[in-house]
């Protein structure tokens, strides 16, 4: 099962880069004998790419690289945050968020 996981967190990154044209549509669907469904499934089988997304990969998940994980995705909130002009830790939805967990403390 690992092989397929790994093949389809592969495939993820590449659709998230490259997408998928109305000319690969068309032709996709034309290889496969369905012509009348082109105008039907265009719109729905159509992405941009160049879509920014991480993939990090671990060797074996331990203690020391969850909070690795954790911290880099921690840095990157801070960071676009201070672009953005956002103060990303003290939002209202994170003021919600420690409100509805106090009822669980």
């Amino acid at each position: 099962h690992h092989n397929k996981l790994m093949a389809n967190f592969y495939a993820q990154a590449e659709a998230l880069y490259l997408g998928k044209t109305k000319e690969e549509v068309h032709l996709e669907l034309k290889l496969a004998n369905k012509q009348d469904k082109i105008a039907q499934l265009l719109p729905f089988k159509t992405f941009d790419g160049n879509k920014p997304s991480n993939m990090l990969t671990v060797n074996k998940l331990t203690p020391k690289n969850l909070g690795s994980l954790i911290a880099i995705y921690e840095h990157k909130t801070f960071v676009q945050g201070y672009i953005w002009n956002i103060f990303s830790f003290d939002q209202f939805g994170v003021e919600l968020g420690k409100e509805l967990a106090k009822k669980y403390l």
